[in-house]
């Protein structure tokens, strides 16, 4: 999309700046002129693909419901009509396409929603009748003609749009109107898993080290931060996991997240999970493993594309060098860091009983460290907290967890499956429990048979 402005010799219009249109169903806001004020724009449509297609572009206008026709291919028949080819490209408003240039204007208010919708068709069809007038002006009662169907579209692109008068404030600085959602994001990981680090880290590329958690967090254990990603106002929920294996301060955990999720019900959805995993260990534990299970157990399958599994300490051993070898003589010490690492995190991938389940439900995978040497950084493959959280918020949609919705359906905790799960662990500690009071009770029997004969 461009500006445009009047050539010199008035005989059409130039390009004056480029606009950037998302195709990935983000929005975009606009500044244009007032409506009495000249605000012309072209468009630029490349078709990508291996067809020849058909491009319809129209502007739906939410605040009066009207219909706009941008373009539309110019035939006096299905057969007259020439698509867009393969590679070509075609420019609305100005150049040799034809068509009018596009007045964009905010008549009533400082801002206007609406969205810009792409139709893409492999078969020409007359789209005419999805023009509308605004309402109630376009409303018609009784008898009205009915198009005959169209065929069965290739594609569609919808952006939206918020079109906002030039010189005043961008809407998301509009505290009660706010049309951009809050998103959730958890961060779970026991301790020194690079959790803390990575939110310090975080909190450092924000530019405010010094947020206090916000009053909404729960306990002690379970800490909210507010804070802005890329004009997104994000809630990251710092989670506990389980430290350890003792089953009264896992139960404990588990009470605190199940606490936390009952709040999470009452209009708020988590629109991604991370997990952090220290990959320098090079082993995965028992706790390592029961944390995996919680995970999860908290989502739930159909929400594993919502988690990210955020492998930390990549810069463990960037002293040594990330592609530098210790002049040391077993084969361990031949391998470098960075090798070491990726080697673990790939044996993780392909194991059943550790994140193969998460590559499998799609899930998300990132690495983290922080590093002094920024190349060694790009030869990890790391990414920044924020580059995280932003992608998180741009590819997933928000969604209840596993959790969430069990314990809201049985209204017991016990009864969800990370519950049963600790319940049957329970159990198990119970029959060790008796087993051993039978062993040690047969073991005082005996003596007391000894101590009975030389008595």
């Amino acid at each position: 999309m461009f500006a445009l402005k009047v050539t010199e010799d008035d005989e059409g219009y130039e390009l004056d700046k480029e606009v950037i249109l998302p195709t990935d169903g983000s929005s975009v806001e606009l500044t244009v002129e007032r409506e009495d004020e000249s605000g012309l724009y072209g468009f630029k449509i490349t078709n990508m693909t291996k067809f020849n297609v058909f491009p319809y572009l129209f502007y739906f206008n939410s605040s009066d419901f009207s219909v706009g026709t941008l373009y539309k291919p110019i035939a006096e028949s299905s057969k007259s009509a020439t698509p867009l080819a393969a590679g070509d490209s075609l420019t609305i408003g100005y150049g040799s396409g034809g068509s009018e240039a596009v007045h964009l204007a905010v008549s009533d208010g400082d801002f206007e929603r609406g969205c810009f919708r792409l139709f893409i068709s492999t078969k020409y069809a007359d789209l005419s009748f999805m023009e509308q007038a605004q309402i109630p002006q376009g409303i018609a009662r009784g008898a009205t003609t009915r198009p005959r169907p169209v065929g069965k579209f290739w594609d569609c692109i919808t952006i939206p749009t918020i079109l906002r008068k030039k010189g005043t404030s961008p809407t998301y600085m509009i505290r009660k109107e706010r049309t951009i959602p809050t998103f959730t994001i958890g961060i779970i990981g026991s301790r020194r898993n690079g959790k803390a680090t990575f939110i310090q880290k975080l909190l450092e590329d924000l530019g405010d080290l010094n947020l206090e958690p916000s009053s909404g967090s729960q306990s002690l254990l379970i800490k909210e931060y507010t804070i802005t990603v890329s004009q997104f106002e994000c809630t990251l929920v710092d989670l506990p996991a389980f430290e350890d294996t003792d089953i009264h301060n896992q139960v404990a955990t588990l009470k605190e997240l199940g606490a936390w999720l009952d709040n999470q019900s009452k209009g708020r959805e988590l629109v991604s999970l991370i997990w952090c995993y220290d990959i320098s260990i090079g082993a995965f534990s028992d706790i390592d493993k029961q944390n995996l299970d919680l995970i999860k157990d908290l989502t739930g399958e159909e929400m594993f594309k919502n988690v990210v599994v955020l492998t930390t300490s990549w810069n463990d051993g960037e002293k040594v060098g990330t592609n530098k070898v210790a002049h040391m003589s077993s084969l361990a010490a031949r391998i470098s860091p960075l090798q070491r690492h990726e080697a673990h995190e790939q044996r993780l991938k392909t194991q059943e009983m550790a994140l193969k389940p998460l590559v499998d439900g799609r899930a998300q995978f990132k690495r983290f460290g922080v590093f002094s040497d920024p190349e060694m950084a790009k030869q990890a493959g790391v990414s920044g907290p924020l580059a995280v959280i932003q992608e998180a918020v741009k590819w997933n949609t928000p969604g209840t967890l596993q959790m969430q919705r069990e314990a809201s359906e049985t209204k017991t905790l016990s009864k969800t499956t990370a519950g049963k799960r600790l319940r049957e662990k329970l159990t198990e500690e119970i029959e060790k429990e008796r087993s051993v009071l039978m062993r040690l009770q047969g073991e005082l029997e005996s003596i007391e048979r000894v101590g009975s004969v030389f008595g």
